[in-house]
């Protein structure tokens, strides 16, 4: 989820330049069904190579290697992966589906605000 402490930074630097706390927005990657583990997996290894940007963003998380995002094997097991990055004010789900209407579908609507 968002980093500990990471939203009383964003207010700290908000309120020391005299402004006010930017909305917070995040995407994140986000698979339901049997095989979410191995999507969301297949997707973070992509990424935690693509170039040092992203390598040095995967070491600073400290995460295991599949876990930075959401697997979840049902709708209600999405909805609560979800609700831990309560720290954003605007969750934005990067749905991790196969190319089929049918999993894309079942994708949005287990991650879909209730």
């Amino acid at each position: 989820a968002f980093a500990a402490g990471a939203r009383e930074k964003v207010e700290a630097g908000a309120s020391g330049a005299g402004r006010e706390t930017p909305p917070i927005c995040g995407y994140v990657r986000t698979a339901v069904g049997p095989d979410a583990a191995e999507r969301l997996a297949k997707e973070e290894s992509f990424y935690r190579d693509l170039h040092a940007g992203y390598r040095n963003h995967f070491d600073r998380l400290g995460e295991p290697e599949g876990t930075v995002g959401v697997a979840a094997a049902d709708a209600e097991a999405a909805q609560s992966a979800l609700a831990a990055y309560e720290a954003l004010d605007v969750t934005v789900v990067r749905g991790l589906a196969s190319a089929k209407v049918e999993p894309m579908t079942a994708l949005a609507e287990a991650a879909a605000p209730i």
